[in-house]
């Protein structure tokens, strides 16, 4: 997606990086709908061999996907003001010994 991204111009690279994150908004939204059944599933039953419950460990995916949209909402949200104010490139992650404007 990075090549794509660099061979458009600066305002539909934002317009890119805003709708990628609300592709993977809607994952999150999919590991916490379902995660939250999967969690009940186990609710009250204990593992036979360690006596853990084992809804604690399966509160990892409504956990991970609640995480994962707040994440993606702030990028996505950071990108359509970017893309309001026509700064300069999206934000993204930088290479070693880069050097940046920011």
């Amino acid at each position: 997606m990075d090549l794509l991204r660099d061979a458009l111009p600066v305002s539909a690279q934002h317009i890119l990086i805003v709708i990628q994150n609300l592709l993977v908004f809607g994952f999150g939204l999919f590991l916490l709908r379902y995660g939250i059944n999967f969690v009940a599933l186990g609710a009250g039953k204990t593992s036979p061999s360690t006596f853990f419950m084992i809804s604690h460990p399966r509160m990892a995916m409504p956990i991970g996907g609640t995480l994962l949209m707040l994440q993606s909402a702030v990028m996505a949200g950071r990108s359509y003001l970017a893309f309001l104010d026509h700064r300069g490139k999206p934000p993204g992650p930088v290479a070693k010994d880069q050097v940046t404007d920011t």
